[in-house]
């Protein structure tokens, strides 16, 4: 496992699940982390995991689809650690399995507000920061294996993750010249308060 001491990460979505399965890991590497999420109580609860690890962590209450929330929690962020080293755009909506020829405008946009606006928001924002903070640094964004198999029955999220991939692709040409990695994560099902629905 990697020293991560002295470094600071971001984790959306970082209170439950894949999320806080990442931020344990820094943690149990000497990092410290961000939480950025909506449910407040959650939040308190992931916190008090990662202390218990040793590692300074703080939440901040974001809603990922809000430019307004991300460039607020950046700056909040930014008070409590001094520095950002990396982030992981974690935050998602699940599917609601709705057949796609009943599916409205509404739940479709909501889907993709979280999936695919929340991650090109909290993604440009740390790009923002670590250009002219000029450390580099590693941006991570968690995709889904429904990018490349498709996700019959769940086609807007399907749709809004093979756009993180490409997204990701395209960040990891422009932003390499700054010394910022990026990359994605694809898993498959994750057994999570989110994939609960479907089991």
């Amino acid at each position: 496992m990697p020293d991560l001491s002295g470094k600071v990460f971001i984790i959306t979505g970082g209170n439950g699940g894949i999320g806080l399965g990442l931020a344990e890991g820094i943690a149990d590497a000497g990092g410290s982390i961000a939480i950025w999420a909506r449910n407040t109580e959650k939040s308190e609860a992931a916190i008090s995991t990662l202390q218990k690890r040793g590692a300074e962590s703080h939440a901040f209450t974001c809603d990922v689809s809000s430019e307004e929330d991300v460039q607020r929690c950046m700056q909040e962020t930014l008070g409590a650690f001094g520095r950002i080293d990396g982030l992981f755009a974690n935050a998602g909506r699940g599917g609601t399995g709705t057949p796609f020829v009943d599916v409205s405008l509404e739940e479709w946009r909501k889907i993709m507000a979280v999936n695919l606006d929340g991650v090109f928001l909290t993604l440009r924002e740390a790009a923002r920061h670590l250009i002219d903070q000029g450390t580099g640094g590693s941006l991570v964004a968690v995709s889904s294996t429904s990018a490349v198999h498709g996700a019959g029955g769940n086609e807007a999220y399907g749709t809004a993750k093979t756009g993180v991939t490409g997204l990701v692709r395209a960040l990891a040409v422009a932003l390499a010249r700054h010394q910022i990695r990026v990359n994605s994560l694809l898993p498959e099902w994750t057994i999570t308060e989110l994939a609960t629905p479907a089991y």
